[in-house]
């Protein structure tokens, strides 16, 4: 061996034996500080994961064996793009609720397609699960695969337990009305909602804070020409989807703060929407006045739309902040935006999120508009202009 191979085999010795020394006991040794923390902190911890990997964790050591058995939130998901097969999902949903050992849970959720009640009996027997452990939180997505949905069973409809409920693709169907006394925040979605229903709910849910509707079509068979929504301690609304036949009609809503309105594929009811239009002038409507001091509208600005908008705007005196999304390049808008600057009173702040995903296509183009808004007056000097993307 030559005096440098023995030189760096000496070396090699050296450092090993201050790695052994530095960690090597001390590994061994040394807690495992993560399982030293007591149970709640650890319960706390997996109520981020989905439960497939809270049940993994059973394998670390014998502390945590059974502890997923004592989670307080229970989430399962079986994606479109799942490998698993989805009747072993189901089964695996049913053996862990056997072993749940809360009185009472946080979150139940459960995301899967839904196929013509091919698990009905299953869905129904978790719905018992969720009353007996006093469940606060239920999302329940049912994954469209089937037009008609699931009906959610009557023992549901009275909970006092209820404080958040998102349902997609299940239908309400109480048979005795609605007790939710709880319940925060409602959202459904692809539901089938009528004025009977929308009726029910507002009248069971009498601390509702937030609502959501979603719907992808509009039913024939409903004859129902509105929907009239009214919840008087609701501060936060949003209803969006095809709502054709349907006109939603907000009511004793004082306390409302924050709402989104967004209505799709209007274009095809071209004939309806000019009825309506003649309808309103002819009566002299009005918009109604509006408190809102943040308005984000996601437009096209195109001739059709810029009569409404300018209505909507001069009924909210008190906006501050004013979002415009838009696909236009916002040149052929410049007359309305003129209006927006010289009508906004307490204006402070226009955001404008131009093309598709913030991108301006063309410098010079964005130049342009910059320079023809800067020279348009201004009701409020402290109104700003930020252009986002």
């Amino acid at each position: 061996m030559s005096h440098s191979d023995s030189s760096q085999s000496e070396s090699e010795n050296v450092e090993t034996a201050y790695v052994d020394q530095c960690y090597g006991d001390k590994t061994v040794n040394k807690p495992d500080r993560l399982s030293a923390l007591p149970d709640h902190l650890l319960l706390h911890i997996l109520s981020s994961f989905q439960m497939k990997d809270v049940i993994i964790t059973g394998v670390l050591s014998q502390r945590w064996r059974l502890l997923w058995t004592s989670a307080h939130n229970l989430c399962f998901s079986h994606s479109l793009e799942s490998n698993r097969d989805v009747t072993k999902f189901i089964k695996s949903i049913d053996d862990t609720l056997i072993l749940s050992k809360p009185s009472k849970l946080k979150k139940f959720s459960i995301e899967f397609l839904y196929r013509n009640n091919q698990f009905l009996d299953h869905v129904n027997r978790w719905m018992i699960f969720v009353t007996i452990k006093s469940v606060e939180r239920l999302d329940l997505n049912l994954m469209r695969g089937s037009k008609e949905g699931y009906s959610l069973p009557q023992l549901m409809y009275s909970n006092v337990h209820l404080h958040k409920l998102k349902l997609s693709n299940c239908n309400l169907v109480p048979n005795e009305g609605i007790n939710w006394p709880v319940l925060r925040v409602l959202s459904l979605w692809n539901a089938k909602l009528s004025l009977e229903v929308v009726d029910v709910i507002c009248s069971g849910c009498h601390g509702l804070e937030s609502l959501k509707f979603y719907e992808d079509s509009d039913d024939d068979n409903d004859d129902d020409k509105e929907l009239t929504i009214w919840a008087r301690n609701v501060t936060s609304f949003e209803i969006s989807g095809w709502f054709h036949k349907k006109i939603p009609v907000l009511q004793n809503v004082q306390a409302l703060v924050d709402a989104k309105l967004y209505f799709f594929e209007f274009r095809i009811n071209q004939k309806m929407l000019n009825d309506l239009l003649a309808l309103l002038e002819s009566s002299n409507w009005r918009c109604p006045w509006m408190k809102c001091k943040y308005l984000n509208l996601s437009t096209r600005l195109d001739a059709l739309e810029r009569p409404g908008l300018a209505i909507l705007l001069q009924s909210c005196p008190q906006v501050e902040t004013l979002i415009i999304s838009s696909e236009s390049t916002f040149e052929p808008s410049m007359p309305f935006m003129e209006a927006v600057l010289k009508n906004g009173i307490v204006l402070e702040k226009i955001i404008l999120t131009p093309f598709k995903d913030g991108i301006w296509a063309y410098p010079m183009q964005h130049a342009r508009v910059t320079l023809k808004l800067l020279s348009f007056p201004r009701s409020s000097e402290d109104a700003v202009i930020v252009f986002s993307g």
